[in-house]
């Protein structure tokens, strides 16, 4: 495997990066990371036996993307790739400059855009005995690499792992493993600086891409985003290729000077074969062109005179040949004429003639035009300068109003291939020309009636999104009013505990056994209640204000914000909620106006179960993550809903309650907020025993 194809790959993977990933961000102050390197796996990183400090690919890398994204970095060694990656998971050190791609790793680390491309293929001893990968086998690995985890699941093989890139070749050679599965540039680069690349063999096809890049944690995005923006700009660059190929070497010219001396021995041999048989055929050539002279020389008295009454029948046919194209030319209506190199009219038809009037002989910008020099465009001039057919449309003025002509002008040659002259045909086009201009006309028409149908569409257009406004607007409006209902639930218990309080002071204040101490502890009583109404009123006055920007939130934490703001009306119809969650899912998004969405859900879901009167009314609700998504689906026992009404459930203004019980644009306003403003996806369908909402975000 050449470097050559692993720079190439390595440049298509930057370019297929999506572009919202190499978005320039504001450079921060210039901040230290530590990187966390492996001690022994050349050219990419290995520890310098001379100032034990960290050499390789990556490094010089690593360094010229810290100096363009202004941070500083320190090394830190792992011992191991596993002891390395949990450096950086446990906060220890902040990057690995080099790391391969895979699913697993995916789920640990976020990665930033390729650095480069190294392929993962199997390597056996160049004795031709191993071909391939066979039961029984010891393979040797790098530990904790992604060969080792590829093959773990391999138990009719023996895995060997080892810390050491040189001593996997080493024990490869030396027969203490039958095939190795490593990064093929690396061990390739390592053979070619041993002087044992003769002894091994990369064997096809590759078994890993080995996408590699820089890895770090999830969390740390602005480190991230400032990573991507500084590979963007120095992947592809000749600083980068100079790194490339310091490490991984340029690859080796075809052309050495043992071929070189090959080719030249052969061509010489096959040269001496070639004059030496050329020769000898020479030889037999001119004795049988003697041989065929003297043949031929009688023939030739014979055919002479056969040729000379052959001569005057092509005389007779060429005359006759003359008075047919003489005909073709008069009978043809366009206007045809020839001009020697002069641009002396020699011949006209009589079509020409109709058009132009009679002019031979006379110079045709003269008769055309009554000019003293060629014409400007003139397609003969161009077609005697470059011996090509050129066209032209000209214009001239006549007793029958302006005409246009087309002018095709072609050269005609003599026996020796030169042009002698040129002729020219003219066609009146004057009717096709007036269609152009009719059709130019009509199409200036139709280009200004689009002009004002797109200003009518984006009037339509900046209405709809006003429309959409008001509905998000009366969405919000009936919400509130939900939530001052449940305002009244949630205060209804703790004003009857007031209400006793207070009448407990009068009672023992009337008889008498009212004394400073039960006073107190009724204040005291009464001020907490108080307070948690007031905490009440908070909560739900944060519920309601606006998020300006997308944020990271806990579904769960939202999930169950929400079912205690309507505790009191669920529990005052009766209904339980069932809720069963994973832990900590998260979303990117509004976290109230999801909150809203729950609330809208679960209102519709409450007036279903109260409607119908079921009688063990219960609202199931599952929060989980799939595919990188948070998952939130909500559930009724309400009998769900028929299969006409379905498909319009999210429409605007469709409501499937009584006149002035409901205005329709409830779920209409969820699916926008979802769908719209945090690019998720709303859906519904019916279950056995009722229907069931899914917020995927």
């Amino acid at each position: 495997m050449t470097p050559i194809p692993c720079l190439i790959t390595t440049l298509i993977l930057c370019l297929l990066v999506p572009q919202t990933l190499l978005a320039k961000v504001p450079q921060p102050e210039l901040h230290k990371v530590v990187a966390v390197v492996q001690t022994d796996f050349p050219p990419t990183f290995f520890k310098s036996h001379i100032n034990d400090q960290p050499q390789g690919f990556a490094i010089d890398l690593m360094n010229e993307v810290a100096r363009r994204a202004g941070i500083k970095v320190e090394y830190v060694f792992g011992k191991t790739w596993e002891e390395g990656q949990q450096m950086v998971l446990n906060g220890r050190a902040d990057i690995i400059p080099d790391l391969t791609i895979d699913e697993t790793r995916k789920k640990l680390f976020a990665f930033t855009i390729p650095v480069e491309t190294l392929p993962v293929s199997y390597i056996v001893r160049n004795d031709g005995q191993v071909n391939g990968l066979k039961s029984g086998m010891r393979v040797g690995v790098m530990r904790a690499s992604i060969a080792q985890v590829y093959l773990q699941n391999r138990k009719d093989i023996q895995v060997i792992p080892s810390d050491s890139l040189e001593k996997i070749l080493l024990d490869l050679l030396a027969g203490q493993l039958d095939i190795v599965l490593a990064p093929a540039p690396s061990v390739v680069k390592l053979a070619l600086d041993s002087g044992i690349e003769k002894h091994l063999r990369v064997l096809e096809p590759r078994v890993i891409e080995g996408v590699r890049a820089m890895a770090l944690r999830p969390d740390d995005v602005e480190l991230l985003q400032r990573l991507n923006l500084a590979i963007s700009q120095f992947v592809g660059t000749p600083e980068y290729r100079a790194i490339y190929f310091k490490w991984w070497g340029k690859p080796r010219p075809f052309w050495t000077t043992e071929k070189v001396l090959w080719v030249i021995a052969l061509t010489i041999a096959l040269s001496g074969l070639a004059m030496g048989y050329w020769r000898y055929m020479g030889i037999i050539r001119v004795n049988r062109t003697l041989k065929q002279t003297l043949t031929d020389l009688e023939k030739s008295r014979e055919e002479l005179g056969r040729s000379e009454e052959l001569t005057r029948s092509l005389t007779l046919a060429a005359e006759r040949e003359h008075a047919r194209s003489q005909e073709i030319l008069e009978s043809i209506h366009d206007g045809i004429s020839i001009m020697d190199r002069n641009y002396r009219i020699l011949y006209q038809n009589q079509r020409l003639i109709e058009l132009l009037g009679y002019h031979f002989g006379e110079l045709c910008y003269q008769a055309y035009r009554h000019s003293d020099e060629i014409c400007p465009g003139c397609p003969l001039e161009a077609t005697i300068r470059d011996a090509c057919p050129h066209t032209t449309v000209t214009m001239f003025d006549t007793s029958d109003g302006q005409l246009y002509f087309e002018a095709l002008a072609s050269p005609l040659r003599d026996d020796q291939g030169q042009i002698f002259a040129a002729i020219e045909s003219i066609r009146d086009i004057t009717e096709r020309k007036q269609l152009e201009e009719t059709l130019a006309l009509k199409q200036q028409q139709l280009e200004e009636i689009n002009q004002s149908l797109e200003q009518r569409i984006s009037v339509a257009v900046a209405e709809l999104r006003h429309k959409d406004q008001v509905l998000i607007q009366q969405g919000r409006l009936a919400a509130m009013g939900e939530m001052i209902n449940n305002i009244a639930h949630q205060w209804r218990q703790p004003l009857n505990n007031i209400g006793l309080i207070v009448q407990n002071l009068q009672l023992s204040f009337e008889s008498g056994e009212l004394n400073a101490e039960e006073l107190d502890k009724e204040i005291s009583h009464a001020m907490d209640i108080i307070m948690h109404m007031s905490r009440t009123i908070d909560d739900f006055r944060n519920f309601f204000r606006h998020d300006k920007e997308m944020r990271k939130f806990v579904v769960n934490s939202v999930v169950a914000r929400s079912i205690e703001f309507i505790s009191a009306t669920l529990s005052s119809s009766n209904i339980k909620v069932s809720m069963t969650a994973d832990e900590n899912v998260t979303a990117i998004g509004y976290q109230n106006e999801y909150a809203q969405v729950l609330l809208n859900i679960l209102a519709n879901a409450r007036e279903v179960l109260i409607e119908r009167a079921v009688t063990e009314p219960v609202i199931s609700i599952q929060v989980t993550s799939e595919h990188g998504c948070s998952v939130t689906t909500i559930g009724d026992n309400g009998g769900g809903m028929s299969e006409d009404i379905l498909p319009r459930i999210f429409d605007p203004y469709f409501t499937t309650k009584e006149p002035g019980k409901g205005t329709g644009i409830g779920l209409y306003m969820s699916k926008v907020i979802i769908e719209q403003n945090m690019n998720g996806k709303l859906t519904v369908r019916n279950l056995d025993n009722g229907a069931e909402f899914r917020i995927e975000v």
